[in-house]
C-alpha cells in the first residue's frame, strides 16, 4: 500500500492491534519458542491493505518548508517527500477509515449493521441496501476459490493435531481411488485402516471449518464437477464465518469481501433495495 507513497530507501514502519476470535490463530508451542500465526494471512493482508491503502488517499501533500538546522551533522531531507494528512489520525482505527467519505470501492455503500447474525445493512448515499451475508460470502469464497484453482491446486493448511476419520469401505475406495482430485481440493489424508483415513490438511480459505465434516461433505461430491465442488466449499466456509460477531472489525471485513467481488453487478439474488414501501411493509408485520 505505501509502496507509491516512501522514496526509495524508506520502509514504513508501524504497531497494529488486531481483535480475533481464537479459532483464527494457530498456536504452536515448542520448548524453544511459542509460534502464534494467523490461520488466513490472506485475509488479514487484504484488511492492513484495504485501510492503509484508503488513508493514503486520502492525504494530502504539502509545501516545502524550510528548517534551520544548527547541527551541521543532523540528516537534511525535502519536507515535500512527507505525506502529511488534512486531519490527525491518518493512523487510526479501522473504523474511522472505514466510514470516510471514500465508497467508491464499496458496491452497496457502506455497511452499517449485521441483523441476526446473517443480514447486512448498508447505506449508499440517501440509498438502504440489506444484503444476504452468508451468501454474499459463498459469492466471495467461490470466486477465491475458482482463482486458487486455476492455479492448479487449493492451498493446504496443516492440522495441528491430525484427526481420524471413519469412513465406510466402499466410500473408502472411492476416496482412495480418487486421491489426485482430493489433493487438487486442498485435502492431504493417509489410509489408517480399512475404515478409516488421517486427515493431516485442509483446505486453507475453510480453516474455521469442522474438517471431518468438510471431508464427509466433499465425499458425498466427490465425482461432481469442478464448479460443484467449488459451491459446495464456498457454502461450508460461509456457513464457518463469524457471522454472529458484531462491531468495527466485521463491518471492516465484509466491506473488504465486496471489495473481493470487483464489477459485478447490483442486481444479484443476495442484495435488495429496502425502499419506502418494503420498509412499511416490515413495520407493519413486527
Amino acid at each position: 500500500a505505501y509502496a507509491d507513497s516512501l522514496p526509495a530507501g524508506r520502509y514504513a514502519s508501524y504497531a497494529l492491534m488486531i481483535e480475533l476470535e481464537l479459532n483464527r490463530v494457530d498456536v504452536n508451542v515448542h520448548p524453544t519458542k511459542h509460534e502464534v500465526r494467523f490461520r488466513d494471512g490472506r485475509m488479514i493482508h487484504d484488511f492492513i491493505f484495504s485501510v492503509v491503502n484508503r488513508a493514503l488517499q486520502g492525504q494530502e501533500r504539502v509545501a516545502p518548508v524550510d528548517v534551520a538546522v544548527s547541527n551541521a551533522s543532523a540528516v537534511h531531507e525535502p519536507s515535500s517527500l512527507y505525506l502529511v494528512s488534512s486531519n490527525t489520525g491518518v493512523a487510526g482505527n479501522a473504523r474511522a477509515v472505514g466510514r470516510s467519505d471514500n465508497n467508491s470501492r464499496l458496491l452497496f455503500g457502506e455497511p452499517l449493521q449485521l441483523l441476526h447474525g446473517r443480514y447486512l445493512l448498508c447505506q449508499e448515499a440517501e440509498q438502504l441496501w440489506l444484503l444476504d451475508a452468508r451468501s454474499l460470502l459463498t459469492q466471495v469464497n467461490k470466486k477465491r476459490l475458482s482463482e486458487s484453482l486455476a492455479e492448479g491446486e487449493l492451498k493446504s493448511r496443516p492440522l495441528l493435531l491430525p484427526q481420524r476419520v471413519n469412513i465406510d469401505e466402499q466410500r473408502l475406495e472411492q476416496l482412495i481411488n480418487a486421491i489426485s482430485q482430493v489433493r487438487r481440493f486442498g485435502f492431504e489424508l493417509t489410509q489408517v485402516d480399512d475404515s478409516a483415513v488421517l486427515l493431516r490438511a485442509a483446505p486453507m480459505l475453510l480453516q474455521t471449518s469442522a474438517p471431518d465434516v468438510l471431508l464427509y461433505s466433499f465425499i458425498e461430491h466427490l465425482h461432481a464437477d469442478d464448479e460443484t465442488l467449488l459451491l459446495m466449499l464456498a457454502e461450508a466456509a460461509a456457513q464457518a464465518s463469524p457471522l454472529s460477531a458484531s462491531g468495527a472489525a466485521l463491518r471492516e471485513w465484509l466491506s473488504i469481501q465486496l471489495n473481493l467481488l470487483g464489477d459485478i453487478s447490483k442486481d444479484v439474488p443476495w442484495a435488495r433495495l429496502l425502499d419506502a414501501q418494503t420498509l412499511q411493509a416490515w413495520l407493519d408485520n413486527k
